[in-house]
């Protein structure tokens, strides 16, 4: 890839330029975008545990305390549209409210962070947890961390490396 090759899309209009087409999922980023001025690096993978949950199209629950670091008791799964639609876009937008990570169902996962680092960490941990899940659930029921729990654990991670997350409209 050479710098010729990107493709920029301006925030507010929209608009495309550059040689190439963007991504079919460019609707996704620049929704994420214009609604959540704390998401300054979004990652979309297509990893094989977070895919496979979201084929299960349920959210990935609290098998472990470490989900609390995507913002809540649990990653949410955005319920299925077709791959670069709005539709898929305004999913996955209401699943992330105030949260750092959504599943798509029967598609893959979109994080959020403040920059490549934190989010390309995150997804790391998320990929991990969605393992845990899967391998947890082929032995048997995993044993969920209730609402009690992920309330002290969330107050907790507050202060703990990844911070609040921001509510959508609030980069704070």
């Amino acid at each position: 890839m050479q710098p010729e090759d990107i493709v920029r899309v301006d925030i507010s209009s929209g608009e495309v330029s550059g040689k190439r087409k963007p991504s079919s999922e460019y609707p996704i980023h620049l929704a994420l975008m214009r609604e959540r001025p704390d998401a300054q690096a979004i990652i979309h993978t297509h990893g094989a545990n977070t895919t496979a949950v979201s084929c299960l199209r349920r959210d990935l629950p609290a098998v472990h305390y470490l989900v609390p670091l995507f913002g809540g008791p649990q990653i949410r799964c955005a319920p299925y549209a077709t791959f670069g639609t709005d539709a898929l876009s305004t999913n996955v937008v209401t699943a992330l409210h105030r949260r750092r990570a959504a599943l798509m169902a029967n598609h893959g996962l979109v994080v959020l962070g403040r920059d490549l680092d934190q989010v390309l960490a995150l997804t790391a941990e998320a990929e991990t947890l969605a393992k845990l899940y899967l391998d947890a659930s082929a032995a048997g029921d995993p044993h969920i961390l209730d609402d009690a729990e992920m309330e002290r654990v969330i107050k907790k991670f507050r202060d703990y490396g990844y911070g609040p997350v921001p509510d959508q409209n609030n980069s704070a």
